[in-house]
């Protein structure tokens, strides 16, 4: 058993590391709102402000409402990773990074909405005229693992395609 484990040490210490900040700064969200009027905790600028939402959905608040749905699909997604372990690659460290912040995000939205029966959102972004839905660390997790597991995939693809080329001496 330790032997398995020692390959995922650093999948583990992004994955509990990334669920913790994600979750603590929830929870301190949480207790801000209450001493606010508005909802809006602080603001820097016209850029960057914290807030209190309620996201019932996924993504964007899309599928509002569907919290239990979500919270069960997540499950599902985590029992995935691990089946898939072997072939997604987890023993590799930057899949180790990459699954580490992609599990602590689902699970940190997961623990939202099979608790809460929302998400808390918090992060509020606006660029000019746009403004960005808000959003938290879990979903930080999340989209970051997915980029860096579409970069290190993609150059192990060019790899094995320059592989092929090459041609065989005999």
């Amino acid at each position: 058993m330790k032997e398995k484990l020692k390959f995922y040490k650093l999948f583990w210490a992004v994955s509990l590391c990334v669920l913790i900040a994600d979750q603590l700064a929830k929870y301190f969200i949480q207790l801000a709102e209450r001493a606010s009027a508005d909802g809006i905790l602080f603001t820097f600028g016209s850029w960057f402000s914290l807030v209190y939402v309620k996201n019932t959905g996924a993504a964007w608040g899309m599928m509002a409402g569907s919290g239990y749905i979500l919270g069960a699909l997540a499950i599902v997604a985590l029992v995935a990773v691990y089946l898939l372990r072997k072939a997604l690659q987890i023993k590799r460290a930057p899949m180790q990074i990459a699954f580490g912040l992609l599990t602590a995000g689902i699970a940190g939205n997961m623990i939202d909405r099979l608790v809460l029966g929302y998400v808390v959102d918090f992060v509020d972004l606006n660029f000019g005229s746009y403004h960005f839905p808000a959003f938290n660390i879990a979903d930080m997790g999340i989209t970051i693992g997915v980029v860096i597991y579409i970069i290190f995939s993609s150059f192990e693809g060019m790899k094995e395609g320059k592989k092929q080329m090459e041609p065989t001496r005999g």
